[in-house]
Formats: C-alpha cells, structure tokens, sequence
C-alpha cells in the first residue's frame, strides 16, 4: 500500500506492480470474539481450539460439535484436547476447564489472603494516576461487565478481593507505577495459581491471568501539560505504520503514538484512541495525515471524559463535529 519496495528506504515500486495474496489451504472460521450467548464463548473460550482442528470438520459437523459444547461445555475442551498433536489425554498436567476454575475462585478467592508485603502503595492525593487489581470472575461472560467494573471485585491493602460498586473503593489497593501495577499482578497470578494447584491435586497447567485486569483511576494531583495537534503530529509521523498503533494520553497530558499493546496493557494510560489496522496509513512517513483532526478531537474528548469521570477511556477514532475551543476551555478548568 506504500508503493515502495522497502518500507525503510521508500524505493518506489513500478506504476503497474500488484498486491497479490495466496493461501494454499485451510478453512477460515469466523466466530465473535466475546458473547453472551453460551455457544460462543464456549468455542472461543476452549484454547485447544486454536489447533486448526476444525480444518477437518464440515460445517455441518462442526455445528453438531458446538451444539453438543453448549449442553456440555467440557465436551470441547476434551474433543480438543485428544485431537492436539503429542498431547497425551491421560497427562495429568492438561488444561482444566475454564468454568471449573471459574467456579473455584468465586468459592475461595474472598478468603485467599495474597502476600503483598514490599509493594509501593499510594493515596489519591499524591498522584496524578493510580493504579489498582480487579478479579472479574463474576463478569466474564458479560461483555458490559467485562468493560466496566460491574460485578468485579479489588485487591485490597489487606491482601483480600473485595466486592465492589462503581463508586466504593474504601480500602482498594492503590500503586502509582505501571511497572508496579504490572508486578503486583505477577505477585497475585504466581499466588492464585499455586493455590488452584493444590485444590485441583497438582493440575499445573492452569492460566488465570485472564481474571484479573489491571485498572486506572485518576488521582487528584492536576495535570501540567495539555496536548495540542502539532505534538499529535509529531507522534503520528514518528511511528511505524507496519503495526498496531495507538495514540495515548499519559497523566500528565502528553500524547503519544506506541505500538497496540495488549489489551491489559492499553489501561496503562488514562486514554486510547485506535487506528484501526496496520498499513492504513494512518499514521507513519507515507501518511498524508487525513486523521489528524479525527485523532486530535477524539483525544481531546476522551482527554475531557477521562478527567471528569476518573477512568481509562479506550475507544476508536470518533469523527464526531466537536468544537476545538469548546473542549479545551472545559479541560482547563481541571488543571487549577
């Protein structure tokens, strides 16, 4: 899509070259990535799935193997299972289902105490952004759950996952680093696993890293510095238009253009904007920068959201008619 042979060298291609894609074989199977529906989830949520097996299947037969999932979800993670190259059916380390491990947490993890000593904890007042844990056991089939902090519970500074509203963070443990965010989530994953290993008889196969998310909130300490579009600019040209990109607003208001992290580590920012796919020209050396304004606006709109309400916004661009003056006259008043 650059025209050029070389992305780095921008050497230009002949006028008349084409854009050819092969596949040699395969079947392509399309599913929803999160639903309520049970006969989604199941499928998308067994892991041995992604085995390609259904290669093998019809449609009509994969339909009866989804159909049979939803009246036993377990039924699929076993059919898979036997089926995965070198996997032994009888090794006792194979995956547990996901609802069983679902099914324990929500029985212990209110009682499980984690071992939190040595960790940074701070108060809203020191800070511009914090950082807590939340356990979205509860929630994990609701998309509108999983987005927001419906039915979640936080680890609190006594080391315990509390329930929690929207507004009720009495006690939550609080870190101010994201690098301290993203080891406490270490210390908890490494703790909840060991303990899911001993109820479950030694089963070491287990990923619960799903289950708990990192989570931003604004602290009270104002930003110094508003973004402007030039400085978007800048960060949109600077970036590599091969890969992922995001534009994010830190805590302090400074934008910048990084590669899509994963989708936890987008939470590390207080705002979001995506661009979509790679190589759409959105950003990087070849970018005539048509979603400049798009970009800016919607930083500045998510900018304003995230300041009133205190949590990460994440969206894509919104090519909404806002006023640029109107949005920075109302941001102001948060940094007095």
């Amino acid at each position: 899509c650059y025209r050029v042979y070389d992305y780095e060298t921008g050497v230009p291609l002949p006028e008349n070259a084409q854009r050819i894609l092969r596949y040699y074989k395969g079947i392509f199977l399309v599913v929803m990535k999160i639903n309520n529906r049970d006969s989604v989830w199941n499928y998308n949520g067994v892991k041995s799935a992604y085995n390609g097996k259904h290669n093998d299947f019809n449609a009509t037969e994969l339909r009866e193997r989804i159909e049979e999932g939803i009246k036993n979800p377990e039924s699929l993670e076993d059919f898979f299972q036997k089926n995965m190259p070198g996997k032994d059916i009888n090794d006792k380390r194979k995956c547990i289902s996901n609802d069983r491990i679902k099914d324990i947490l929500k029985e212990n993890l209110i009682h499980w105490e984690v071992p939190i000593q040595g960790v940074n904890v701070v108060s809203p007042h020191d800070t511009r952004s914090m950082f807590y844990l939340c356990s979205k056991v509860d929630s994990d089939r609701n998309i509108l759950d999983v987005l927001s902090c419906r039915n979640c519970s936080y680890l609190c500074t006594s080391g315990i996952f509390n329930h929690s509203s929207n507004s009720d963070f009495k006690d939550c443990l609080f870190v101010g680093d994201k690098q301290d965010a993203q080891k406490l989530k270490q210390i908890v994953v490494e703790f909840i696993t060991k303990k899911l290993s001993d109820v479950l008889e030694g089963i070491s196969e287990i990923d619960v890293s799903a289950y708990f998310l990192i989570e931003l909130k604004r602290g009270e300490k104002p930003p110094t510095h508003l973004f402007t579009k030039d400085e978007v600019r800048d960060e949109m040209r600077k970036a590599d238009d091969r890969y992922y990109n995001v534009l994010v607003i830190d805590d302090d208001g400074y934008a910048h253009v990084i590669h899509r992290p994963k989708y936890e580590d987008g939470k590390l920012y207080p705002v979001e904007i995506k661009f979509g796919v790679p190589e759409n020209k959105f950003v990087g050396k070849y970018s005539s920068f048509e979603e400049l304004m798009p970009a800016y606006l919607s930083a500045l709109e998510a900018w304003l959201r995230y300041l009133k309400d205190g949590n990460h916004i994440d969206q894509h661009l919104n090519y909404c008619k806002c006023n640029e003056s109107e949005l920075i006259e109302e941001i102001k008043k948060y940094y007095l």
